[in-house]
């Protein structure tokens, strides 16, 4: 949801995380109040002021006392915001996740970028230092021909706010080619592992529906009958690569504006001698071509770049084994006279044909959610199939699409990213098989939600083992994480409970109805009818069922006893 160009002055958070906000079409990522435009993203009591160093401690605790009514429901607004769109937590606490990272066990753990020492110039050579000598080494030469540089093409941005001539963006660019290539040497080395390892993904025939060996396993019980061979795990791995590099012999990359639609798309060509075409959003590009974002925010972008490049690569896989088709074997279906194309395979009969999620959720252990554009705010996976995509998965048969279903979201450390993209991690000689667990994932931070409700539950914190491979790094998160979770109870644990209650119960927890109301004070003072009219009219049809005359009158309290308080905004409107 874009500012109006209108719009009064944006916060320091909200400047800073605009292209975050943009991201989103829902109302509540801006407030304003004073005069400014505050992102619905900036903590509140302790209230951090700076956006990039907000994990400095602050050196006094705010009075104490219970907060006006003003600053409360300032708090309980913003907080209720960032718990609906982050999953469950707060910004102030998925900051606790990017205090540290560690590029190489050499060297003790770094911080992330997020304290005010790390503003000084010899921080920030430091920071600089550590990521360009111990951060993965990009070796072009090793890639798979299809990450190269000359499977790229330029393009050239016209629309605004471009210059009038445009801006092109090519990978012949020194300066792009070394903010981005560390994402494609990221890919490139998973989808190395993979191949090495056999993961079985990519089936060798040409089937529309793809049945795993997992699947074929669990078919054969059923049905009591032989398992079939595994064709794939008895090829050599010098095949695998040979079947991949030559399916995918003819992709091409380039950029794109996805006006925050998407971070990339693949254009299937199928029957074409290019099968596909696959496009990465140009937004991603100037954070990490700028050299002030911190180490933390760095590695998170570009760990959210790798999964996205790895996702639209599967859609061209599937463009390329449909073009192994006869030409023309696709007309034969035809929906009112225009012919049909399948785009995907549908993996172990699943009723859902977006390959890219599949393997985002074989690999990972999660669909990346919702860094859409700018400086990612957090980077958050989810479990497939769940309650977050029913839609996508709506024939597929299982209690996960029941109401009441549990799934859980699993956050992404800032250490955990600063791993994978670490030179140490990938050379390391006595690690066990580089992709168990999905590359070793962590899953110190997670919150989980039920099919059909609208609530997150508050966020589920494990303590690491001291078992556990790493340990360490996930341990010193966790103890971050209580830390400052401490020092926030120390300010609120008199009054906060109470107050929540109170705010919740009342017609200000309706956080998008209030914002009309916040809305109509502008046009009722430029005494515009028409606006003022339309924003009364969203507020009539908000939360009261006006249409049914038989339940008109339910919707309004039925005794004194009755707190229920959506009537209000109804009430107002009219």
């Amino acid at each position: 949801m874009s500012r109006p160009k209108d719009a009064p002055p944006g916060s320091p958070w909200l400047n800073r995380f605009e292209g975050f906000h943009e991201g989103f079409s829902r109302p509540g990522y801006f407030f304003e109040w004073d005069g400014v435009q505050h992102s619905g993203f900036a903590p509140e009591l302790p209230k951090v002021a700076d956006p990039k160093y907000y994990l400095e401690p602050p050196n006094r605790l705010p009075n104490s006392g219970v907060p006006s009514d003003e600053e409360l429901d300032r708090m309980f607004r913003t907080e209720e915001h960032q718990a609906a769109t982050l999953r469950g937590m707060t910004t102030y606490q998925i900051n606790s996740m990017n205090r540290w990272v560690q590029f190489t066990p050499e060297l003790p753990p770094m911080s992330g970028g997020h304290l005010q020492s790390d503003s000084t110039p010899a921080a920030q050579a430091e920071a600089a230092r550590v990521w360009r000598e111990y951060g993965i080494k990009v070796d072009e030469s090793k890639w798979f021909s299809f990450f190269r540089k000359e499977r790229w093409c330029d393009w050239t941005s016209t629309s605004p706010p471009s210059k009038k001539e445009g801006i092109k963006w090519s990978m012949d660019d020194p300066k792009l080619f070394e903010a981005f290539s560390p994402a494609l040497e990221l890919a490139n080395r998973v989808l190395q592992t993979l191949v090495d390892q056999k993961h079985p993904t990519e089936p060798f025939e040409e089937p529309m529906v793809f049945v795993s060996q997992e699947m074929e396993v669990k078919l054969a019980e059923k049905y009591n009958t032989e398992v079939p061979k595994d064709e794939a795990a008895s090829r050599d791995k010098s095949e695998w690569k040979e079947r991949l590099e030559g399916l995918l012999e003819m992709v091409i990359w380039s950029f794109f504006d996805s006006k925050l639609i998407a971070e990339g798309l693949t254009h299937m060509t199928v029957e074409h001698c290019i099968p596909a075409i696959i496009t990465m959003d140009i937004n991603r590009l100037p954070p990490l071509m700028d050299p002030t974002i911190t180490i933390a925010e760095r590695v998170r972008l570009l760990f959210k770049v790798s999964c996205t490049i790895v996702h639209e690569l599967t859609h061209a896989l599937v463009a390329c084994r449909l073009n192994n088709y006869v030409p023309g074997s696709f007309e034969d279906h035809k929906n009112n006279g225009r012919a049909v194309r399948t785009h995907d395979i549908i993996v172990d009969f699943q009723g859902v044909a977006e390959a890219g999620l599949h393997v985002e959720n074989a690999y990972y252990g999660g669909i990346h959610h919702f860094t859409l554009a700018g400086l990612p705010i957090t980077s958050i996976t989810h479990e497939a199939p769940s309650g977050m995509l029913k839609r996508l998965y709506a024939f597929v048969p299982g209690p996960w699409s029941e109401d009441g279903a549990s799934f859980k979201s699993t956050y992404v450390q800032s250490s955990y990213a600063s791993r994978l993209l670490s030179e140490a991690w990938w050379q390391d000689p006595d690690l066990p098989v580089r992709s168990l667990d999905y590359f070793h994932k962590p899953y110190t931070f997670t919150s989980e939600a039920r099919t059909g409700e609208l609530r997150w539950d508050p966020p589920t914190i494990q303590e690491p083992e001291a078992s556990d491979l790493y340990y360490g790094p996930n341990k010193r998160d966790f103890d971050t994480w209580n830390e400052r979770e401490a020092l926030r109870n120390t300010i609120r644990e008199e009054w906060y409970d109470m107050e929540f209650g109170f705010w919740l119960s009342s017609p200000w927890s309706y956080t998008d109805y209030m914002l009309f109301i916040n809305d109509f004070a502008k046009p009722f003072a430029e005494k515009d009818e028409v606006k003022c009219a339309t924003l009364a009219e969203q507020l009539v049809r908000a939360t009261v069922n006006w249409k049914n005359p038989d339940k008109y009158w339910d919707n309004f309290p039925q005794n004194e006893w009755d707190t229920e308080t959506t009537y209000m905004h109804h009430c107002i409107g009219k």
